[in-house]
């Protein structure tokens, strides 16, 4: 699991190439678990983890917190940094939105953006890079990276507590244990 930035787009990846989610996942199978398809558990971890983290980044300006803007940006008065027009913001929170990437495969979830400044450049990257002229604001920070690790990890153990119990319901117990 961790952080992808691939070419112009600013992508965001959980992926199932954890040395123990695939240990575990073979254990299962062989005594009958399905564990193959991650899908649920991964849509699960998009939408209780990796969205509601973007959505803190930008309602806290940051994790580290973003330089603040030039005196010579102008900006209508209200509006944080990062939400000219909204965009980029609904396009990292918002699947299917205009810009939104957003892919769930069997071991994979994709969330970012493809959105494009007028000159072809991806603008998600270009906010969490910076450039010589416009400071970085990292969307995907570390700390937010391993906080959703963590979190989709714990997502996933009860994923597979519900699939434990979900087994066992209806089957008898080896040696008389539940």
């Amino acid at each position: 699991m961790g952080k992808t930035i691939a070419g112009t787009n600013l992508t965001f990846g959980v992926e199932v190439n954890d040395q123990d989610v695939k240990r575990i996942s073979k254990k299962m199978a062989t005594i009958g678990w399905k564990l193959a398809d991650n899908r649920e558990w991964m849509k699960q971890a998009g939408d209780k983890v990796v969205y509601p983290r973007i959505s803190e980044v930008f309602q806290s300006q940051g994790k580290p917190k973003w330089r603040g803007l030039s005196p010579n940006y102008i900006k209508p008065a209200g509006l944080p940094i990062l939400v000219l027009s909204g965009k980029l913001r609904a396009s990292l929170l918002n699947k299917g939105t205009e810009g939104s990437h957003y892919v769930l495969k069997k071991d994979r979830l994709e969330v970012g953006t493809k959105l494009q400044t007028k000159s072809g450049r991806g603008l998600g990257m270009l906010h969490q890079e910076g450039t010589n002229k416009m400071p970085k604001r990292e969307i995907f920070s570390f700390m937010t990276v391993r906080n959703v690790f963590d979190e989709s990890m714990a997502v996933f153990r009860d994923h597979v507590k519900k699939i434990h119990k979900d087994f066992w319901a209806t089957r008898t117990p080896p040696f008389g244990g539940k």
